[in-house]
């Protein structure tokens, strides 16, 4: 999922829905006259419809916007998001003259059909995600082998909605370092872009965990082919020079690790 659903696809999906429940005629609305029913559930789901991008609105980042959280997320909205939907039905039945619905019947009714909706969301999207993996033809005799490519299923930096994907970044290979800026990212990329995106920096350092990096601080990971050497600064503190200027700061926590690189030590 993206950082957050499109207006196109939450109009798409708002005319999906109303259509095929003025079709189905649900919570006793098939003896409404149609040319009542529609604009009945047309006004409903809009309701609706701006109920859950709120949702997912405040909860996805929250989440990094991960398929697996969302998913979750898309099922806990469908007990929450329906609580008042009672009290909408009440009034869309006083505007057509229907009576007002009882609440458990109907809320227990619309738990049902919220997670048959999302059961069909998800299958859609698990599709989506499949294909995504396009197989890989075989050498042709003779031909020199290259280690295979990452599938997208193993890439975590290429994951809808993750790091790379919200910082518009396509090449993994352009990202120097990362900075936590508070309770966001700061990217610095080969070519002199800094974007800033919301995001938990642990969540970072898994996606970015199949390329050669290391976390040096608490609020920095840099790439390893970036590194120029390690400088001395004052008293027993050391920093990281990056082949783009930046100087990274190395915590005592992390001195081993950036030890055991065996990156040189520059000159000051």
């Amino acid at each position: 999922m993206k950082s957050q659903p499109s207006l196109a696809s939450m109009l798409l999906m708002w005319l999906i829905v109303s259509v095929a429940l003025t079709i189905m005629g649900p919570f006793g609305t098939i003896h409404i006259p149609f040319l009542q029913r529609l604009p009945y559930w047309l006004c409903l789901m809009a309701v609706s419809c701006l109920k859950w991008w709120l949702w997912f609105r405040v909860t996805g980042p929250l989440v990094g916007w991960r398929d697996r959280d969302i998913a979750g997320l898309g099922v806990l909205s469908v007990f929450v998001l329906n609580l008042t939907l009672p009290f909408e039905v009440g009034l869309a039945n006083g505007a057509v003259g229907a009576p007002a619905p009882r609440y458990l019947p109907l809320y227990g009714s619309a738990i049902a059909l919220g997670l048959m909706i999302c059961a069909g969301i998800e299958s859609v999207r698990w599709v989506i995600r499949r294909n995504r993996t396009a197989p890989v033809d075989p050498p042709h005799p003779g031909t020199a082998m290259e280690p295979p490519a990452l599938p997208v299923a193993d890439r975590p930096d290429l994951a809808v909605g993750g790091l790379l994907a919200r910082a518009g970044v396509g090449d993994a290979g352009q990202v120097l370092a990362v900075e936590s800026e508070d309770h966001y990212l700061r990217l610095h990329l080969a070519d002199g872009r800094k974007p800033l995106v919301l995001y938990r920096l642990r969540d970072a350092l898994a996606e970015l965990s199949h390329l050669d990096g290391e976390q040096v601080h608490r609020g920095y990971w840099v790439a390893g082919r970036a590194v120029q050497g390690l400088e001395r600064r004052e008293g027993r503190k050391w920093a990281l020079r990056l082949e783009c200027g930046l100087l990274v700061p190395v915590s005592a926590t992390f001195m081993p690790a950036v030890r055991r690189r065996g990156w040189r030590e520059l000159a000051v």
